[in-house]
């Protein structure tokens, strides 16, 4: 291959290279200017109360609707309160 070849070879890479560029940037500005869905949100925050209290929180009232002695129970609460149980102490 001759240097001229070789020239137009490297000019048409660059091209194509500056194309795939371009669509980054135009994805990238999507992005940014795009407002994020967010579709798992969840409905209750889980806040550690102190030693041996975590409180379960509704987020969309801010009421506390829950407290366990560990984190693993609040988390099986929150969860449980997702799927539509009600709450008995």
């Amino acid at each position: 291959m001759n240097a001229l070849q070789q020239a137009a070879t490297d000019i048409n890479e660059l091209n194509r290279l500056s194309g795939l560029c371009a669509e980054a940037r135009a994805a990238f500005e999507h992005r940014r200017t795009t407002p994020p869905v967010d579709d798992c949100t969840a409905k209750h925050t889980i806040l550690h109360a102190g030693k041996g209290m975590v409180r379960i929180v509704d987020n969309s009232t801010g009421k506390v609707v829950g407290f366990r002695q560990s984190h693993k129970e609040a988390i099986w609460l929150a969860q449980q309160l997702e799927n539509g149980m009600q709450v008995t102490s």
